[in-house]
C-alpha cells in the first residue's frame, strides 16, 4: 500500500485540478487529458479513502450500538427482575399482614368472651340484695351487717364471723 501511497503523492504534485486546466486561453477549448485524468484518479483515491474509513466508522459506531442495546436490555432485565421479586416480597408481607390481623381478631375475640365467662363467674357468687336504699359515701359492709342484723334478726356475732 505505501507503494500506492507515494505514486500517488509524487501524481499529486504534479496534478492539476479541472479548474486549472481551463485557465489559459490555449487550453480552454481542449483538455489535457492527462491532468484531468490524473486529477480524477488521485480524487477516486480520495473518495475510495474517505469511503472506507466511513464504512470502518460505521462499523464502529454499529458495533458500540450493539453493545450498549445489549448493556441496557441486560438492565432492564435486572430492573424487571428486581420488580418482579420486590412485587412478590410486597405480595407475601401483605398476606402475612392480613393472616396476623385475622388472628389477632380472633384472639381478641376470644379474650373478650373469656372476659365475659369470668366476670359471670365472680358475679357467681355475689348477693343480691333488694330493697336497701343505695347512698355512695355509705360502706357497704356496714350497710350489709345493719341489714343482717336488724331487718333480718341475725345474731351479732354469727353476722361479725362472715366475711363480705
Amino acid at each position: 500500500m505505501s507503494s500506492g501511497v507515494s505514486s500517488v503523492n509524487t501524481r499529486s504534485q504534479s496534478q492539476i485540478t479541472i479548474k486549472d486546466a481551463f485557465k489559459s486561453p490555449e487550453n480552454q477549448s481542449t483538455w489535457d487529458m492527462e491532468k484531468v485524468g490524473l486529477s480524477i484518479e488521485w480524487l477516486s483515491i480520495k473518495i475510495d479513502e474517505t469511503a472506507k474509513e466511513n464504512r470502518d466508522n460505521i462499523k464502529e459506531l454499529a458495533g458500540t450500538i450493539d453493545r450498549l442495546r445489549k448493556e441496557v436490555d441486560n438492565k432492564l432485565e435486572d430492573i424487571v427482575k428486581k420488580q418482579t421479586e420486590t412485587e412478590k416480597s410486597v405480595d407475601f408481607c401483605y398476606k402475612k399482614l392480613e393472616d396476623m390481623n385475622i388472628e389477632t381478631s380472633n384472639k381478641i375475640e376470644d379474650i373478650k368472651e373469656r372476659m365475659i365467662l369470668a366476670e359471670k363467674h365472680d358475679r357467681k357468687y355475689n348477693l343480691l340484695i333488694y330493697g336497701v336504699k343505695f347512698d355512695k359515701k355509705e360502706d357497704i359492709t356496714n350497710v350489709v351487717h345493719s341489714f343482717l342484723i336488724y331487718q333480718l334478726g341475725i345474731d351479732k356475732e354469727i353476722v361479725s364471723s362472715m366475711l363480705l
